[in-house]
């Protein structure tokens, strides 16, 4: 995953990552180690400022996050309500690999385990957000604007109007 990047630049230069960094290294394998267990991966897609009541997609009604895992995937959703969509959803990546049939009402425990991950997981990303502050759009001082210009990230008539 991306956030694997930096623990393992850092352990590669022989430096330790922050505290509540996240990540983990994948030095071991590049020096030919045994390969650590899978971690699960995470996915999250926040509410669409401009969706309306009657979008098409209600997908975009609701904050979405999904835990997939060797033999499951949890879809999570913080107001199902709103988009009239399931809390959870949790599919059997053994058996149904394009995630058509929703077993989590036959599998309640595992549907629970995950949800518990997820809650878990998206407590953690409040404290990060807590520990760097808020984001949001703000204006540039010029020499800042000149020195990403000339990195590079900066082009175009609408960049030059920042």
């Amino acid at each position: 995953q991306l956030l694997d990047i930096l623990p393992t630049v850092l352990d590669v230069l022989g430096l330790q990552p922050a505290t509540g960094a996240e990540g983990r290294s994948l030095a071991p394998l590049l020096r030919g180690e045994k390969r650590a267990q899978p971690q699960p991966a995470m996915s999250s897609k926040v509410v669409l400022p401009t969706a309306r009541p009657d979008a098409k997609v209600r997908e975009n009604l609701t904050d979405t996050i999904a835990r997939v895992e060797r033999e499951w995937k949890l879809i999570y959703r913080t107001q199902p309500g709103k988009a009239r969509l399931k809390e959870i959803e949790l599919y059997d990546r053994r058996s149904d690999p394009g995630d058509l049939n929703d077993v989590s009402a036959q599998h309640p425990n595992e549907a629970h385990r995950m949800r518990g991950q997820i809650l878990n997981w998206m407590d953690g990303e409040k404290a990060v957000k807590a520990r760097i502050g808020q984001s949001g759009a703000r204006k540039l001082d010029t020499s800042t604007l000149e020195r990403l210009r000339s990195l590079g990230y900066l082009g175009g008539e609408a960049d030059k109007q920042n």
